[in-house]
């Protein structure tokens, strides 16, 4: 397959193409944005500051974004 994203889409793709190789055959990216050292640094200060269970189902994702950024 190929993938296409934007923005932070670049980022999962590219973690994806990474535990996938056989399955990708190229990512098409649309100004992505793969996050920085300072950012994983921040992601990593505001989880310490998060409870799971003020996260409403929905948004249950962006939890487990900030908990695995890096």
């Amino acid at each position: 397959m190929v993938l296409v994203g934007h923005s932070l889409g670049g980022f999962y793709n590219h973690v994806y193409a990474a535990r996938h190789p056989g399955q990708v055959k190229g990512i098409v990216m649309l100004d992505p944005r793969i996050p920085s050292f300072e950012d994983m640094a921040f992601a990593r200060n505001y989880f310490k500051a998060l409870d799971r269970k003020d996260f409403e189902p929905e948004y249950l994702s962006l939890y487990h974004l900030l908990a695995n950024m890096e």
